[in-house]
């Protein structure tokens, strides 16, 4: 087997990660990594950052992005890999998801309020180190008040989409997803699809424009992985992967301990009409 040379999946302390991008720099090189993408919620103000750790270095940085879409109830989340993350477009449409997460998240709080918990706004902003606030500050909040023993406690118990203080947030759907990381010049992976556990989209989603379908990710066992690379030859859509790191928050998986081999990068870079600068070719312009 090959040995992993991208992470496609990972977070900073522009959401709902613990590092800064530095570190996830630091971290990727430390792995032997040839290639990484910044991911964060509704945020791309990390990736200049990265770009300046990683100069010089070797190490390919990938613009990355991942919004979060509903198909009906069910949350789906999107990747965007390789967009301009300059755009301007593009860049006011996730300030305007941010604001959203920023009324969601007092929404949630109000109704934790309402179950007994008593929890500060401040305290959760203070978190998210000015980044995208996302549940993973308010599962955390409640660990460090005592109300759960865990994040995934947190979630499961209360804030996962069939949880009592669970809010649903005006955002995309699938295809405007695709729609827009296509319009800043990118492509559309699906995050952790058996999580979202609506595989029936797939072929609607890929005969509207989606790339890839995130198939190693640590929360997919061996059956989720071999059904989603299944998909993926059925479908011609490229098999991504990424270890969803998150820091400390949710140390389940760290950069690179989960991702692809380079010809993965390879495809994902010719799909969306880049070069291995990450300049538009005469494809992608």
């Amino acid at each position: 087997m090959q040995p992993i040379a991208a992470d496609l999946h990972t977070h900073s302390i522009h959401s709902d990660g613990t590092f800064p991008p530095t570190a996830i720099v630091e971290r990727a090189l430390a792995k032997g990594l040839t290639a990484l993408a910044l991911t964060d919620h509704d945020s791309v103000d990390g990736l200049d950052e990265a770009r300046a750790r990683a100069d010089g270095t070797g190490l390919e940085i990938i613009s990355g992005v991942e919004l979060s879409a509903h198909d009906g109830t069910v949350e789906v989340h999107m990747l965007g890999l390789y967009l301009d993350d300059h755009d301007a477009e593009f860049r006011q449409a996730l300030v305007g998801f941010r604001e959203q997460r920023l009324l969601r998240a007092h929404a949630i709080l109000e109704r934790l309020e309402e179950l007994g918990f008593d929890l500060s706004w401040d305290d959760v902003l203070e978190r998210a180190q000015g980044g995208s606030i996302g549940r993973p500050h308010i599962a955390e909040a409640m660990v460090a008040a005592g109300y759960v023993g865990s994040i995934d406690e947190a979630f499961r118990r209360f804030l996962g989409s069939k949880g009592p203080a669970h809010v649903a947030r005006k955002t995309l759907t699938p295809r405007g997803a695709i729609e827009l990381v296509r319009r800043a010049g990118g492509v559309a992976v699906i995050a952790h699809p058996a999580t979202m556990q609506r595989d029936a989209i797939i072929p609607e989603l890929a005969r509207l424009g989606l790339t890839g379908i995130e198939v190693q990710h640590p929360r997919h066992d061996a059956g989720d992985r071999g059904r989603y690379q299944r998909l993926c030859e059925k479908y011609h859509l490229i098999a991504t992967g990424g270890s969803d790191s998150h820091g400390a928050r949710t140390g389940y998986s760290q950069v690179g301990d989960t991702g692809v081999t380079g010809d993965v990068v390879d495809r994902l870079r010719e799909a969306a009409g880049r070069d291995a600068a990450g300049r538009a070719t005469a494809q992608g312009a």
